[in-house]
């Protein structure tokens, strides 16, 4: 049985925005968002619903004072957590879908 490629995809992911020089563009994502709506590749692939991972699973690779500076940053316009790491309002929301959605693909 041939199985197909699972595809974690929401919304919310275009929201973390980390500055318009930044490799993360949400236009990026954008971009292979409506490739993956183009005739070519829909029903190519399995979508996967994402979920917030929660602290524990978080927890798993990051420290407990990472998660909380980062947690931190939440609702904030624009923070930068070191030279090459900026997060808008919306990145740690984004960040806990993304982490979750992952959680979901290996399940």
């Amino acid at each position: 049985m041939l199985s197909k490629t699972g595809i974690v995809k929401d919304e919310t992911y275009l929201e973390h925005d980390p500055g318009s020089f930044h490799p993360e563009s949400p236009r990026r994502l954008q971009a292979i968002y409506e490739m993956l709506e183009s005739r070519d590749m829909k029903g190519n692939y399995v979508a996967i619903t994402p979920r917030s991972a929660s602290h524990r699973e978080i927890a798993m690779n990051h420290g407990d004072s990472y998660i909380d500076l980062v947690a931190g940053t939440a609702g904030k316009r624009y923070y930068s957590l070191d030279v090459d790491t900026q997060t808008s309002a919306r990145s740690y929301e984004a960040a806990l879908l993304a982490a979750g959605g992952f959680c979901n693909a290996i399940d």
